[in-house]
C-alpha cells in the first residue's frame, strides 16, 4: 500500500510519536494538551480486570436479581440453594448453644 499511494497523501504514523507528525500531516497546529497515553500497562490491566469482574460478577448478579424479582420459580430455586448452603453451618453454630433465629416458627 505504501508504494501505491503518494507520499503527500499517506502518513505512516506511530502513536508514540505524539501530536507533531499528525498535526504536520493534517496542516494543523500542535494541540496544547499532552498526547493521551492511555495504552500503558497499568491502564490496560485495570480495564481488563474491571471488565472481568463486570462479566463474572456484575452481570450474573443483575440477571439473578431480575429473575428473582420476576419469577417465583427462580425465587424458589434461590431459597432452596441458600437454605441448603446455610442449614449445616447454622446447625453447627447451634451445637455450641447459640440461639439463632432462622425465621421458622415453632
Amino acid at each position: 500500500m505504501v508504494d501505491t499511494i503518494s507520499a503527500d497523501k499517506l502518513l505512516v504514523y506511530n502513536v508514540r510519536e505524539g501530536w507533531e507528525p499528525l498535526a504536520r500531516f493534517l496542516g494543523e497546529k500542535v494541540p496544547e494538551q499532552p498526547f493521551p497515553q492511555i495504552n500503558d500497562g497499568l491502564t490496560v490491566s485495570i480495564i481488563v480486570i474491571g471488565g472481568y469482574y463486570i462479566l463474572v460478577i456484575g452481570i450474573p448478579i443483575c440477571i439473578g436479581a431480575v429473575l428473582y424479582a420476576k419469577s417465583s420459580r427462580a425465587r424458589s430455586l434461590v431459597q432452596m440453594i441458600f437454605g441448603a448452603c446455610f442449614r449445616k453451618p447454622l446447625g453447627w453454630l447451634r451445637s455450641f448453644g447459640l440461639r439463632i433465629n432462622s425465621g421458622r416458627s415453632g
